[in-house]
């Protein structure tokens, strides 16, 4: 077993290749900071003061929209009729994905994933374009959907927002 700085553990295969273990994170490819003084440690944070606000702010607003989706499903679930039941529920399991896809993209981004906030940017640009789909119908409709669109982009995007995410991707040189 070989001792490394920051890890608790390293094991070798056969093949010479390392798998580390203890105090590693899934997905990240350096080590772990122990020390709160260490300058990797900031890297690490999940996002704190305005840049926290704004994402509680998107993924409430994206926590709507998944809530909206599974309502709909459900609701297409209930008005199955026999010569669309397939489709009735290709549709609700669609659906569904979706509204989970959604919730779990907002919860890791409110953790500080900046991976997970470029799914939520798109899905919330591909529903401004929806909204402009809907214009023709009820007023109330396309600005629902597009005025929760701006609002959760403007929250993604802003940026107090950018610097907390953005900063994990820097050297710590740059930083």
């Amino acid at each position: 077993m070989v001792q490394h700085k920051g890890l608790r553990s390293a094991r070798s295969c056969r093949f010479g290749h390392t798998r580390h273990t203890g105090l590693l994170r899934r997905g990240y490819a350096g080590r772990v900071p122990e020390d709160p003084d260490d300058p990797d440690h900031r890297r690490s944070a999940r996002p704190t003061g305005a840049a926290r606000a704004l994402l509680l702010g998107a993924a409430s607003i994206v926590g709507l929209e998944a809530a909206a989706l599974a309502t709909l499903a459900v609701l297409d679930l209930a008005d199955l009729t026999p010569g669309r039941t397939g489709v009735g529920i290709g549709v609700a399991i669609m659906l569904l994905a979706y509204a989970v896809a959604l919730s779990v993209a907002a919860l890791k981004v409110v953790g500080g994933s900046l991976a997970a906030r470029s799914p939520l940017v798109v899905a919330q640009l591909l529903q401004a374009l929806l909204a402009w789909n809907f214009r023709d119908d009820s007023w109330w409709i396309p600005a629902a959907l597009a005025g929760s669109a701006a609002a959760c982009l403007l929250c993604l995007l802003a940026p107090p927002v950018n610097e907390a995410l953005g900063a994990r991707d820097l050297p710590p040189d740059q930083v």
